[in-house]
């Protein structure tokens, strides 16, 4: 099958599943099916080598649980997700055995592993086109799998997990060669996620060396151990391994945090350890005593975890936030401490904050932290990355660094300085070195700062940032004429037009929102879309989190949404139906929605008014409602609707323009004060004096 085809089936198929399922439990179902798919085949290959040498092979999935024959049956659609839901999921579940068996029983009793599709049809015709899909050489593989890691960003973006198991693939591959693991060494990502630092370490190791005996082939196939506890990452990252051919034999569904580092021999201990923990949530309570320093922040947990498991003469790749080298309260002064003396800490890449952006994470400050366990620390070799493009002006005027985005995102070409630079231990300007002797012994902090920053800033002269201000000043003159000559003539009745003021029950249906139970809450994707109240308000349009597969009332695709409910009177326009809470009212208006928000947006303080109940708490009920009387522009004797669209258009125009001069206004600001600066640049410059 040629790449354009295999690309083609691919995301033909991951756009049914988009469009059939919410969230990135699509993604979930991909997983799961291609799983299953490549398993099939790969029990296919052993049969037919086992009856060429006149053996019987014995599945691990049996008829009738095998992909090719509940793939192909002419059920109807409701028979088919039978059986998948009742049947199949539940012996996979149950599979009693070691190794592969052990593996598929635990991706498949993971509990947020699951069909999501309930429409048997969509549900086959998503298993053919997956089922034409034939991997038939390394090119296939190497096309389907690219295309399967590009999806995994989409997990952290639609806030799914935080994105806190895809690390970008350049930062992998750099830290991968920094590491250099070898043929022979165990390699070992205790918080795996989608199995990147493993795959980029086989792949690393396959490009140094083509051909393997057979003894080498099966030390290869025994190098490679990865640990996660979660459901979804761990179904993903077996995934992924099976996609680029990596041993999943020593892949385990563990929680890292549950083994006591305080008991682990050298035997238990590995060569190599390249990952990127969990940081910014809680350390669970109950794995404390596991550790020498106890905390509660999980970064500084998985440094511990990482310096106790690695062997003697072992190499350690870890992503940390800024905090682990910086914070100088007690557990982490040390943490430090013995890091500094008994290992040999030999270099601290600095990230900048957008580094992570692109796959979820929460974009704070994070370092690349390499060190060995052989001697004490005598000198460490900084690196500072910033992004290519330097200093970049903001729209407000400001010059700030450039960060990476989810459109900009970090590229392997951006780091190549960073590795060249590190192999001779070279001092540039983004590059330097600090001695043991040098770093403070009461905190032993090691947080990277580049002594090439300290220089002298450099300024913009005050007469280009003048004719700047000039510039956006009459720009944003001729954008308030523009507001001033529409404005003169937009609501000034017509000939055969009148003003009137009418109860909003005359012109519009209002449905009051009912919570539906609790137990029917959900954010995996069942059922409908679940609005509470306003606080999953966006500036004009809703941002549900939440589902649920009880829906009481609901709201229709452009009704005005409004809460009723403390704090009263915001409102949004429903983009598509959801299920509406009790802190909210739907109003179906006969005419254009965006006039009635907009009216609303104006009226909102009055709409609290009436519904004050004590002095703390307020409510608004569908009386009140029914009896706001709104202007309406009337002809003929009905409402003209074409006006109340002219006006909404007039409205959108003058918001946007407001939002411009907002702008604008802000970025003259901003640059008065970098002209202030300038000024005294200028006037006092020490570069004047010879």
């Amino acid at each position: 099958m040629d790449r354009q085809t295999l690309k083609s089936k691919f995301k033909q198929t991951c756009d049914i599943l988009r469009n059939e399922i919410a969230s990135v439990n699509y993604i979930i179902q991909l997983s799961w099916m291609l799983f299953l798919k490549l398993y099939d085949e790969l029990e296919d290959d052993r049969e037919l080598k086992a009856k060429l040498k006149g053996q019987i092979y014995k599945r691990n999935i049996p008829s009738p649980y095998m992909w090719k024959e509940w793939v192909y049956k002419d059920w109807r659609s409701e028979k088919l997700v039978k059986f998948i839901n009742n049947d199949l999921f539940p012996f996979l579940a149950k599979l009693n055995g070691n190794g592969e068996r052990e593996l598929i029983s635990t991706i498949f009793s993971g509990k947020e592993i699951q069909n999501f599709l309930s429409d048997g049809y969509k549900l086959r015709e998503v298993a053919l086109l997956l089922d034409e899909i034939k991997l038939k050489t390394k090119e296939d593989i190497y096309v389907i799998s690219t295309l399967y890691e590009e999806l995994l960003p989409e997990i952290g973006e639609m806030g799914k997990y935080a994105g806190e198991y895809y690390t970008p693939r350049p930062i992998i591959r750099l830290m991968v060669k920094i590491v250099n693991p070898k043929l022979g060494e165990t390699i070992l990502d205790p918080f795996m996620g989608s199995g990147g630092f493993l795959i980029e370490s086989y792949n690393h190791i396959l490009k140094n060396k083509e051909v393997f005996t057979t003894k080498e082939t099966q030390i290869l196939n025994d190098m490679f151990m990865g640990e996660e506890k979660k459901d979804v990452p761990y179904l993903i990252g077996i995934m992924n391994a099976l996609l680029h051919n990596l041993p999943t034999t020593r892949i385990y569904k563990t929680d890292t945090f549950s083994e006591d580092i305080r008991k682990i021999q050298e035997k238990d201990r590995v060569n190599i350890i390249l990952t990127n923990p969990p940081f910014g949530g809680k350390f669970d309570e109950r794995f404390k005593s596991n550790f020498p320093v106890k905390s509660s922040d999980t970064e500084l947990m998985a440094l511990q975890y990482v310096m106790r498991k690695i062997r003697q003469g072992g190499r350690v790749g870890i992503v940390v936030p800024e905090g682990v080298l910086s914070n100088t309260t007690g557990p982490f002064v040390r943490v430090r401490k013995e890091l500094l003396e008994n290992y040999n800490v030999h270099t601290i890449i600095s990230l900048p904050k957008g580094v992570f952006t692109a796959s979820g994470k929460t974009p704070v400050k994070t370092n690349l932290l390499f060190f060995e366990k052989t001697t004490p620390t005598d000198e460490i070799w900084y690196y500072e990355h910033k992004h290519p493009l330097g200093m970049v002006k903001t729209r407000y005027g400001k010059w700030v660094e450039k960060q990476y985005t989810k459109t900009d995102p970090i590229r392997d070409e951006y780091l190549i300085d960073c590795y060249e630079k590190w192999k001779n231990r070279e001092v540039s300007e983004n590059s330097w070195i600090v001695k043991i002797e040098d770093i403070d012994k009461e905190t032993y902090e090691l947080t990277p700062r580049n002594p090439n920053n300290l220089k002298k800033k450099k300024l913009r002269p005050a007469e280009e940032i003048l004719e700047d201000v000039l510039k956006e000043e009459k720009e944003v003159t001729g954008l308030l004429a523009e507001l001033k000559s529409t404005l003169e003539n937009a609501f000034k009745p017509r000939e055969g037009e009148e003003w009137r003021a009418v109860k909003l029950k005359e012109v519009a249906e209002i449905i009051m929102g009912q919570s539906p139970p609790s137990s029917s809450y959900n954010k995996e994707g069942k059922g409908i879309m679940f609005l509470q109240g306003n606080k999953e308000f966006g500036e004009l349009y809703p941002k549900p989190i939440m589902f649920t597969t009880d829906p009481k009332k609901l709201s229709q695709k452009n009704d005005i949404l409004i809460s009723v409910r403390a704090p009263v009177g915001e409102v949004n326009i429903a983009d598509k139906e959801y299920c509406i809470g009790r802190g909210l009212a739907a109003i179906r208006f006969k005419g254009e929605p965006k006039y009635l928000f907009y009216l609303f947006l104006l009226t909102k303080e009055k709409i609290e008014e009436l519904g004050k109940r004590g002095t703390t708490f307020r409510a608004v009920t569908k009386n009140h409602l029914s009896k706001i009387k709104i202007p309406l522009l009337y002809r003929n004797g009905k409402p003209n609707i074409e006006r109340q669209k002219e006006i909404a258009d007039y409205l959108d125009m003058a918001y946007e323009k407001l939002k411009i001069i907002k702008e604008k206004v802000k970025s003259q600001i901003s640059q008065l004060d970098e002209m202030k600066e300038s000024i005294l640049d200028e006037v006092f410059s020490y570069d004047k004096v010879k």
